[in-house]
Parts: C-alpha cells; structure tokens; sequence
C-alpha cells in the first residue's frame, strides 16, 4: 500500500512539473512569435521541446530561477541541435528524423554558452559580427527564462527574453571546447 501511494505522488509531481515546462516552452513560443525572433508557423523547436518533456528528461527545469535553452538547425541536414539547462541541470540534445540523440558534449562553445548565461547581448552582436563568417552561418536562438517570484505558480512569474544571432567561432578561443 505504501509503495502504491509512494508512487502515485511521484507520478503526481513529474506530471506538475511537466505541465509547468509545457506552459513555459508554449510562452517562450509565444514571446518568440510576438518579438519577432521567429517566423509566424509550426514552431519546430517548441513541437521537440515539447516530446523531450514528455520523455521525462527535463526534471531538472523547474529547479532554479533561471532557465536557459539554445537551440539551432543545421542548414545542410534540418538537424535541431540543442541545449537546456540550469544550475542544477543540462541535456544536450539533436533531433532529426523523429529521434532524439543525446550527447554529454555541448554543440556551442564554452564562451558562447558564458556570454547566454551572462545575457551579454552586446558582446553577442559583437562576436557575430566579427566571427561568424565560418562555413556553417546557422542562426541561434538563445532563450532565458527568470522566474521573477518564488512559487512560480503561473506564465505572469515570468520574464522570458530571446535573442537570434549568427554561429560564431574563433578558432583560437574556441577550437578547443
């Protein structure tokens, strides 16, 4: 009987924290639409975060104040590559063809991930405008999400920002991360 209770309010809390991570994936979709980071259509990165939340493997999301998620597609293949991560947490993962592969390695620089965690926008547009004349000109998309109160308890708790920008690279600094 213990072990039928013990289990049901483990299924009860991953559903909670995924209900919360859908809604916060759908906001950041939403301010992503509105501030014209992306396109109006299908929001391909949102439809895989949304898969990689139903698999369980984003427990770690609603842990911290702090939210950070980069996302990109390679030109060449159509691949989503992403990152999603915390202070209490990370998966790196690519998407294509309907499969996840998730990989300890981080797709983006070290500097780069430094740079999104300091919402450093102005060094950001300085490095693409410097560096990103590299062979794969793929566009990023970098999201932090603040929760502004402690027990977040709605989309109003928080304060979502996006950038986009070129990959950049500079092979002395980044070539090897």
């Amino acid at each position: 009987m213990r072990v039928l209770i013990l289990s049901f309010f483990v299924l009860l809390c991953l559903t909670a924290q995924s209900q919360t991570f859908s809604a916060m994936s759908w906001a950041v979709s939403n301010y992503q639409l509105e501030s014209r980071v992306r396109k109006i259509g299908p929001d391909r990165y949102n439809e895989v975060r949304l898969k990689l939340d139903s698999l369980g493997k984003l427990c770690f999301a609603g842990k911290s104040d702090t939210l950070y998620i980069m996302e990109s597609t390679s030109v060449e293949s159509g691949e989503i590559i992403a990152s999603i991560w915390n202070n209490t947490g990370r998966i790196n993962y690519s998407y294509n063809q309907g499969s996840f592969r998730f990989d300890e390695n981080i797709s983006f620089s070290k500097y780069m991930i430094r740079l999104i965690e300091a919402w450093d926008v102005r060094a950001i547009g300085k490095e693409e405008r410097e560096h990103s004349d590299m062979f794969d000109n793929s566009i990023i998309i970098a999201t932090r999400i603040i929760k502004k109160m402690k027990g977040f308890k709605g989309l109003e708790g928080l304060d979502i920002e996006s950038i986009k920008f070129l990959n950049f690279f500079k092979q002395e600094r980044d070539g090897m991360d």
